[in-house]
């Protein structure tokens, strides 16, 4: 839509957005003159009744005509259609911004959850959240150093009371400084070539009296073991015992 300028037929661009930002009232850029863009608003560029319309250098300014103080200078200007423009620009600029804030958010979050399992077994990731309060501190570790736990003694022989049956006797002791976990005891049994011929891994709650232990080993504690199994026949000459 346009407007002229009642007074220099100056013909001027307008939008609904810049005239409804100025209430209607623009002021010619060409002559200075304050006007009611509504009641000189065409829909297609006018006609001109004594010369062909005249394009302003500038754009009409928004608002009301500026007010002669006394003294002969003039109060601020008000705002033009191009500073409106320039303003409706920032605003849809910072919407766009917005927009795409929350669409990275988003995605982030989605890949968060896609890979949540992975995330939260990583060490550093666990203490990230652990410090915010997500998520609880992980319990210790008990200290676990096989290195340190030593055989006293081994016997293997046939068990006394069933046939087919051997029966390991075994001895170890606790030499760390401190308390651990008690291991896992390998049992391997190897042939005159000292090739494998059977192996077996038993547990705590395999060789301990009461099952599996609510304490840790203490040090300097020694502790006798009965492994019992099937006796593989005489090809087994040789056996070894391993902690893990």
């Amino acid at each position: 839509m346009f407007t002229r300028c009642p007074q220099c037929q100056t013909v001027y661009a307008l939008s609904a957005s810049l005239l409804a930002h100025s209430l209607g009232t623009v002021r010619c850029g060409n002559c200075d003159c304050s006007y009611n863009a509504l009641a000189h608003l065409f829909d297609h560029w006018p006609n001109s009744y004594s010369r062909p319309p005249h394009q302003g250098a500038g754009p009409p300014v928004l608002g009301a005509a500026r007010e002669r103080e006394d003294a002969g200078t003039d109060a601020a200007p008000s705002p033009s259609l191009t500073d409106a423009a320039s303003a409706d620009a920032d605003s849809g600029r910072a919407a766009w911004i917005t927009v795409f804030a929350l669409l990275a958010l988003i995605t982030v979050f989605n890949l968060a959850w896609t890979f949540r399992q992975p995330l939260l077994e990583n060490d550093a990731v666990q203490v990230v959240l652990t410090a915010v309060g997500l998520v609880e501190p992980r319990p210790a570790e008990p200290f676990h150093d096989t290195s340190m736990i030593h055989l006293v003694s081994r016997d293997l022989h046939d068990h006394p009371a069933r046939e087919g049956l051997l029966v390991l006797s075994a001895t170890f002791v606790n030499r760390a400084d401190q308390p651990q976990a008690y291991p896992d005891i390998r049992l391997t049994l190897s042939d005159d070539a000292n090739e494998p011929l059977a192996s077996r891994t038993f547990t705590p709650a395999d060789y301990l009296p009461g099952g599996a232990p609510s304490e840790l080993l203490a040090p300097m504690v020694h502790v006798p073991v009965l492994l019992e199994f099937v006796d593989p026949g005489n090809r087994a000459v040789g056996f070894e015992l391993k902690f893990e």
